[in-house]
């Protein structure tokens, strides 16, 4: 095989390697856009657990800068946008609840029912600090 034949399969080469990296970049595009599109479709009693944790952070970074948390009457509105950046409804489209005294907190949502109670998509979702203090009700 002489110089221009050479030149030629290595081109072919190039050629057929830039296709192979530019399918694998396609692929990859596509089922990352895939697992982001699950990710987004789960039903909100999935996420509105970790929802809840990021609001009781906000709380507490409230209360460490200023000695307590919101009281129930200023409610979460007092978080935003210091500690979170917009206050949203929960996964079901309704406020979240929200009771403190200052030195406690409770922050949940009813469920896909909007129904004190309930059992599985339908079950009250909560968090509270301190943790396990007895469930008073939470203003139900």
């Amino acid at each position: 095989m002489g110089a221009p034949e050479e030149r030629v399969a290595a081109a072919r080469r190039r050629r057929r390697r830039a296709l192979l990296f530019a399918g694998a970049v396609v692929l990859a595009g596509v089922g990352s856009c895939w697992v982001v599109y699950r990710a987004l479709e789960q039903p909100p009693q999935y996420l509105e657990p970790s929802r809840l944790r990021t609001l009781l952070n906000a709380a507490k970074l409230y209360r460490k800068d200023t000695g307590r948390f919101p009281s129930t009457v200023e409610g979460l509105g007092a978080l935003a946008p210091r500690y979170i950046a917009v206050l949203t409804d929960d996964g079901w489209g309704r406020a979240y609840r929200y009771e403190s005294d200052g030195g406690s907190v409770r922050i949940w949502t009813l469920g896909r029912d909007g129904l004190p109670g309930g059992e599985g998509p339908d079950a009250d979702l909560l968090v509270q600090f301190p943790p396990g203090q007895p469930d008073a009700g939470a203003g139900r």
